[in-house]
Formats: C-alpha cells, structure tokens, sequence
C-alpha cells in the first residue's frame, strides 16, 4: 500500500482511509504497511487490522533509507545503530500481529568489503532473528529479506538472487524465519530471468511482489526502482510478465498452503506517475491488469 499511497512511506498520510479503499476492492486480504508518526495512530493501525481480520506486512525499508541504517556496516556502531532500530520494528510488528517483517541490506561497500559486509549482515540477521524468538508469543515473526540492484539505483550490498538464497541458508542453520521476498521488478534490474531466479529461490520464499521497472531512460522520473505501471511506454514488464510469473509460482508450488494453514503472500506493487499523481487511479488500473493476468493465465490452463 505503502507504493500506491507513497506519502505513507513517512509515517503520515490517512492511513486507515486508505486501507478502507484497498480492502473495499474486495480483491485483498493481505496488506504492506510501515510504521506511523504517533503512537496513537500506530495504535489506532492496531485496531483496525484487527477489526478487519487482514493479514499484515510490515515494512521498514523506507525507515532504513530515510536514517541511512545499515545492517552490513563495517563500522560495528553503525552496525548495531541498525539493529537496534530494526529490533523496535520486529517489536512493533508483533504489536500489530504482522506475519512478516520487509527487510534489506544497507548499501554495497564495493568489491574489496564485500566478503567483510557479509560477514556483518549474517551477523546483523542472526542478531534480528534472535530477537524474533525472544518476543514471539502466540506465533513467531517471518523475517523477509528483500534484494535490490547493486548498479542502477538503490546500490545495495545484496544482490544477485544466488547469493541472496545462499546468506539466508547460512542464517537458517540457526534460525529458520527468515526467508526472502521476490520482487519481479528488482529481477529484471539485476538482469535475471524470472524463472531461473524462483528456481533458485523456491525452498526460500517468503512473499512475492509483482512489480514494473523502467530502465531505458534515465530522465524518467520512474526510472530505476521506481515500480511504474505495468504496460507502461518505455517500462519492461507487462501483463503478459505477470501471466508468466503465475505459470513460474504454480510450477514452483509456491501456492501451497503453509503448515498454519494460510495461503502464501503475494502483492502488487506499483506507484502513480508522476509522483503526485491520482492515486486511486493507480490502484484501480493495476487491479485491472492483475485481474486480466489471472484471467488469461486461467484461459491457458
């Protein structure tokens, strides 16, 4: 929601009149939200997911971005500054019974580091996924870890889906909570193919978000990571790529219930163009081309 309604990612907007409007489509039962300026509207959140019965994702990436954390620093106060923040979040999640909690890398600090970062980084999620275990209550919190592009835009340290897949198996030796997020958008930017990424990813994927990139044109306000809409002049992913990805998640078995008996996440993704855009237009439009990917993914079968 938090993409559609980008004035959220601050901790303001009219959060609870936004998620009316998404959860009236009819089209929802699961949601992405992040944190909130006041503790009165956090707790307000609260009660309305619970009154709602939604599933929740909670978000910090843009929590991250904005105070500039990174759970890989070589620097060991920075590193624990991250954390700390971090641990605040997977506290607050469970305050608003979220099933997941979106996490990412910090920036990438080149090749010579990188063996160091990573280093941190594990040490960083083992960190996070203890703390999962020492607030878990009635269920225990999934830790998603999201990858980025190491070269266009967002220049994270993790990147390529192999390497991802392989630091979260690390983590899983002591943990296993924590899972990644596969953004189709993010895929294409990192020049992956989308089936031989979820090949790669499948035994290890926690939500999914279904998502567009612009790349061609630097000028473009969308360019990078700016999830512009699906079809969209210039972008590079279409109905079409959303009717491929639910052939790829149901050869993968993605859509298998878990062990509590829920259904596997999945998301749109997309912001309204330019950045003060309609919003409701944005998210009626990409409701409708989701809609016509099911329709002609079900047409194949």
């Amino acid at each position: 929601m938090t993409a559609v309604f980008p004035e959220m990612s601050d901790g303001s907007g009219p959060i609870i009149k936004n998620l009316d409007y998404v959860l009236d489509s009819g089209l929802f039962n699961v949601v992405e939200t992040t944190y909130r300026n006041s503790e009165q509207s956090f707790i307000e959140l609260k009660n309305y997911l619970a009154q709602k019965g939604v599933r929740t994702v909670y978000l910090s990436p843009s929590i991250i971005y904005q105070r500039k954390l990174d759970l890989n620093s070589l620097d060991e106060t920075e590193r624990q500054r991250a954390v700390a923040v971090l641990k605040d979040f997977i506290s607050r999640a469970y305050f608003l019974k979220a099933e997941k909690l979106l996490i990412c890398s910090g920036p990438d600090p080149g090749s010579r580091y990188r063996k160091e970062a990573k280093r941190q980084l594990i040490k960083s999620l083992n960190e996070l996924s203890g703390y999962t275990k020492e607030m878990q209550s009635d269920y225990l919190l999934e830790l998603i870890l999201e990858n980025y592009d190491r070269e266009i835009q967002m220049k994270l340290f993790l990147v390529p889906t192999n390497e991802t897949v392989e630091l979260i198996m690390e983590v899983k030796e002591n943990y296993g909570n924590i899972n990644l997020i596969f953004d189709q958008s993010h895929i294409r930017q990192l020049g992956e193919g989308h089936r031989e990424s979820l090949l790669l990813a499948k035994d290890y994927l926690g939500h999914v978000h279904l998502s567009n990139c612009l790349l061609q044109d630097k000028s473009h306000p969308q360019w990078g990571d700016g999830h512009p809409a699906f079809n969209m002049e210039g972008s590079e992913l279409g109905t079409m790529d959303i009717v491929n990805m639910f052939s790829f998640l149901f050869e993968m078995e993605y859509f298998k219930k878990e062990p509590s008996g829920e259904l596997p996440t999945i998301s749109l993704e997309v912001k309204p163009i330019p950045p003060d855009g309609d919003r409701y237009t944005t998210f009626k439009e990409t409701c409708d081309t989701f809609l016509e990917a099911w329709e002609r993914y079900q047409f194949q079968l």
